[in-house]
């Protein structure tokens, strides 16, 4: 999903998990499209996100509170 495919996504009542694969790539990204990905991805109504290892949030992210109930 992250990657831009989105045509199977069905996500909506599962965990999402960001590993450090996933945490890497979007860190990767220029922040515009690290933006926009992001954007695209809190678009759907997602039950939960978790963020292994310890790792920060990806630059970017800290518009999850504001725009979902993450806690």
């Amino acid at each position: 999903m992250l990657a831009g495919y989105t045509a199977r996504f069905t996500g909506t009542d599962r965990i999402h998990i960001l590993g450090e694969t996933e945490v890497t790539y979007l860190a990767s990204l220029d922040a515009k499209a690290r933006s926009k990905t992001l954007q695209a991805f809190l678009s759907y109504e997602l039950p939960c996100v978790i963020i292994t290892k310890g790792q920060e949030a990806p630059e970017g992210c800290s518009c999850w509170p504001a725009t979902k109930a993450f806690r």
